[in-house]
């Protein structure tokens, strides 16, 4: 769909209202009224068979004696009615219009209504806001379509908001006068045009700086993922709240890296791919939209902050640790520099409680100190945080503080409030739109501050391009998965083309066979029966044999419960930490490497992460630190740090697979990885063929 044909539905040269009304509150009254406010220029017509005039306007019996055919309607009348009233939309040719409604009737038949009006709409090529939406404010085009009542917006906004919820739009969109927006779309059904239609034209439009998505579901994939791409590549920051993080996967996994896989993981991992920037609800949201439209782009360094109270200075320092906020480590010059203005017993650190005792000179050691703060190296964003005044004002002599920082250092500034109160003061929304934007909590903030960070330091990455296997290769390599790779020994070979280091293995068939190998105990005897998907769980591993006469035992044990085809390799010892690679295949996003803590409390500890190939180890170190026992990795009681980064190329190495043979594969474990004190090795794997392809290959 392009910009051109979306113009005709959200920027319309003529518009007809089909059930305008004269009575307030109604929704055929509130459409006039907001496409009066925000001042539409374009044709407008009234369509009401009860009216012949309406606010000094004429009104028509319908859509056809109109002087002239309209680009867009929208309907403002009752399900009963709208089915006729859109025929004779489609008789006329008229290819775009907006339905409020949500097209349920009483008494209806199969197919119902809004079956009926999809099915029209698509075969006529009819597109449609909704239906069951809010509408759609094109601020910037100076066209208000909703039927509902909206505040005044300026048309100079940057910031974007598309929520498949209706009130998520209005939530914010009408309640957060610190925001002015350019466009605001409540995609409701999304009969036509999807949130991923509106997402690409907003992107297309010059002075978008900051997109709010409120996410219900993806309808088409693959264009989400070129509108995020394109984003990225513009550099305009997208901040989504997704909700239903507790939906699981619905299919049947066969692999721990399925079972735990789950929508909200491969969302997440589709978010960090792009540099998505999702928060956890709408204050967040507001939070984050304030601080990023109305500021310059992040700098290198961390934040740093003045306050006026040592008790709430505090706070911000248990809340900034609990959201792995980074604060600045001011240098010992800055430190001597604040020294020598500060009151005696006020410590010169960040963040600083800067008021001391009071007094006549309070506000000048206040404005010096921001400043001194704001250009020390580490610095990049400050903030003053504060409590308003009586009725929630916000006091003068701090935005003093505020605008004497920016100047002398250029970087984002903030004022902070502890909490808002009770009240509200035009100066924090005025001072907003100035560039000095006004955040109320210091939670919100601090969740605002790290997006901002999260953007910075996502496009100091270097761009993940694909990698490509060796050509002569990949021919032979694919025929291996189609064909099936019957053996553990088999399938440790492939992986091991990839990079990714597996445990030496010897299959044997008998226990004579076993017993004339040369071994070097200890070692590791497994059953080699292909249909035994989780052999731990099954009994079908031993560990540390050291002797002949122990491992005679245990094959005759394996062989009688799984049959005489068993798997011989070295034992590795102890040290090291268990961890887990695989593949998992997203419905909509395609394969997805799972890195994280594995062993055989793998699902016991569930801590995963789902990553979205290509990659590198950059991304696989960001991603570990977010695991709650990343630690361990470094250390802990006396035990050494692990190698990390051969497990990272390792997960680079699965990374390529997936991307050269991901429509092969459903799920692959690599399970347990032992990362030790220098290398990794993978001990047991399993891979679960694309049953889909198999079916193909069957029924060819």
């Amino acid at each position: 769909m392009t910009k051109l044909s979306l113009d005709k539905l959200i920027a319309p040269v003529s518009i007809a209202v089909v059930g305008v009304s004269q009575r307030p509150n109604t929704v055929g009254n509130e459409v006039i009224v907001n496409l009066q406010k925000g001042g539409y220029s374009g044709d407008l017509f009234f369509v009401n068979p009860r009216y012949q005039n309406l606010m000094g306007q004429p009104c028509f019996e319908s859509l056809s004696v109109l002087p002239k055919k309209p680009e867009h309607v929208i309907f403002t009348i009752n399900d009963t009615r709208l089915e006729e009233s859109f025929d004779e939309l489609i008789r006329l040719g008229i290819k775009a219009c907006t339905i409020f409604s949500s097209l349920t009737l009483q008494t209806d038949s199969e197919p119902n209504l809004k079956s009926r009006i999809n099915a029209k709409a698509k075969e006529h090529g009819v597109l449609i806001i909704g239906a069951n939406s809010m509408g759609v404010y094109n601020i910037a085009n100076n066209t208000l379509i909703g039927g509902f009542d909206t505040r005044d917006h300026p048309s100079d906004g940057n910031t974007t908001l598309i929520s498949q919820s209706g009130a998520g739009m209005s939530g914010i969109v009408d309640c957060e006068e610190r925001i002015k927006f350019n466009l605001a779309v409540s995609t409701g059904y999304e009969l036509t045009t999807t949130m991923e239609d509106y997402l690409e034209y907003a992107i297309d439009l010059p002075d978008t700086k900051v997109i709010g998505l409120f996410l219900e579901t993806v309808r088409n994939p693959e264009k989400f993922i070129m509108c995020l791409e394109r984003a990225a590549e513009e550099k305009i920051p997208i901040v989504v709240i997704k909700v239903g993080k507790t939906e699981l996967s619905k299919k049947m996994a066969e692999s721990h890296s399925g079972a735990m896989a789950g929508s909200d993981r491969a969302y997440n991992a589709l978010f960090r791919r792009f540099g998505v920037l999702r928060v956890d609800d709408m204050e967040q949201m507001s939070a984050c939209l304030i601080m990023m439209s109305h500021t310059n782009s992040v700098g290198t360094g961390d934040l740093v902050c003045l306050h006026d109270s040592g008790g709430e200075r505090q706070l911000l320092i248990d809340l900034a640790d609990s959201l792995d906020v980074p604060l600045a480590k001011i240098s010992e010059d800055t430190k001597l520099e604040l020294n020598q203005i500060l009151d005696p017993g006020l410590p010169a650190v960040n963040p600083l409680d800067g008021w001391g005792a009071g007094g006549a000179n309070a506000s000048e050691v206040m404005a010096s100190s921001f400043e001194k703060l704001l250009l020390d190296e580490s610095a990049a964003l400050g903030a003053v945080v504060h409590d308003r005044g009586p009725n929630s004002e916000v006091y003068t002599s701090y935005i003093d503080y505020l605008k004497r920082g920016e100047k002398v250092s250029k970087k984002p500034v903030f004022l902070v409030s502890n909490r808002q109160g009770s009240g509200e003061d035009r100066l924090a929304v005025e001072l907003s739109h100035e560039g000095f934007p006004v955040i109320d909590g210091i939670h919100q903030f601090l969740v605002g501050v790290k997006k901002m960070l999260e953007f910075r330091d996502f496009h100091s990455l270097k761009k993940q391009e694909k990698s490509f296997i060796d050509l002569t290769q990949y021919e032979y390599l694919r025929e291996k998965i189609e064909k099936g790779l019957t053996s553990d020994q088999k399938l440790f070979e492939f992986l091991n083309c990839f990079d990714i280091p597996m445990n030496k293995l010897e299959i044997v068939s008998s226990l004579d066979e076993l017993l004339n190998m040369k071994h070097n105990f200890p070692i590791v005897l497994k059953t080699a029966n292909p249909d035994v998907k989780h052999k731990s769980d099954e009994g079908g591993v031993f560990l540390n044999i050291d002797s002949k006469e122990a491992l005679a035992n245990f094959y005759e044990e394996l062989s009688v419960k799984f049959g005489p085809f068993v798997s011989v390799s070295p034992f590795i010892e102890n040290s090291g930490i268990e961890m887990i690679l695989g593949i998992t295949k997203d419905e909509q996003f395609g394969p997805l490497i799972l890195i994280g803590f594995g062993g055989i409390y793998t699902e016991v500890f569930n801590q995963v992460i789902l990553l979205m190939p290509p990659f590198d180890c950059q991304v696989v170190r960001n991603a570990l630190r977010e695991l709650p026992h990343y630690n361990i990795l470094h250390g802990v009681r006396g035990e050494s740090a692990v190698d990390i980064e051969s497990y990272c190329k390792a997960a680079v190495g699965l990374s390529d697979l997936a991307l050269a043979f991901g429509d092969c594969i459903d799920e692959m474990d690599i399970n347990p990885v032992k990362v030790m004190a220098k290398g990794c090795i993978g001990l047991d794997a399993l891979l679960i063929r694309s049953q889909k392809q198999i079916l193909e290959r069957e029924c060819s």
